[in-house]
């Protein structure tokens, strides 16, 4: 038994073959909210995106997933820590696809890093592999 659906990477450098991964689903984005109504320095505001991008990738880092699925787009910086953490990243991947896998692995979709009072529960498989095309 197993599941088959169509992701993508964010980085070819990124692991595509996992034996029992430890896997994280997120629901949602992992970007800066800016506020449009309030101007701001650019230098503070990229400060403050840096400094949130950081966070948030850290706390879901603290649970040790291997693999990530995130429903929408996640930051190029926050890409880039999960590329230097070696963990996989999946982009776009869509909200039934993460409810599927939801059931099949036991984890739990996150709704919202942010609001993460305690740890995520991350699923788990056999093992997960991706077959690049082109």
């Amino acid at each position: 038994p197993g599941e088959v659906f169509t992701l993508q990477l964010a980085h070819k450098g990124m692991a595509g073959q996992l034996l029992k991964p430890r896997i994280a689903l997120v629901a949602n984005s992992i970007v800066f909210q800016r506020e449009e109504s309030k101007l701001t320095n650019l230098d503070t505001l990229t400060m403050q995106e840096e400094e949130y991008i950081k966070n948030v990738t850290l706390k879901l880092l603290q649970s040790k997933p291997n693999l990530v699925l995130v429903e929408k787009t996640v930051s190029r910086l926050a890409q880039e820590i999960f590329l230097k953490e070696g963990v996989t990243l999946a982009l776009n991947v869509k909200l039934r696809v993460l409810e599927r896998l939801e059931r099949f692995t036991g984890a739990k979709i996150i709704s919202s890093i942010d609001s993460m009072l305690k740890a995520p529960t991350l699923g788990c498989c056999g093992s997960f592999y991706v077959e690049r095309s082109g």
